[in-house]
């Protein structure tokens, strides 16, 4: 099974940085156990492959873009994890 490295950066009061591997069969698998082990607090996910590729990054928990952005192929980021401007 391919090995995740899952990276939690939690903002708020005290910033603080998790990292935790997990071994899955696949990028879905991966997620769903990174937001099991989610703290609390607002957070920023970030998965990567055993080589260190980033994979997918979620934005904090508490918000309704707190949703999944996933890297194709490309080293370009998906267009929905762009910033929308205000």
């Amino acid at each position: 099974m391919p090995i995740y490295d899952v990276t939690y950066f939690c903002c708020g009061s005290k910033a603080i940085l998790k990292h935790k591997q997990f071994n899955m069969e696949n990028l879905q698998g991966a997620k769903l156990v990174a937001l099991s082990h989610l703290p609390k607090t607002r957070c920023v996910v970030r998965i990567r492959n055993a080589q260190g590729k980033l994979l997918s990054v979620r934005q904090h928990r508490n918000e309704y873009a707190g949703k999944w952005s996933d890297w194709g192929h490309e080293s370009a980021p998906n267009p929905a994890f762009s910033r929308r401007k205000e």
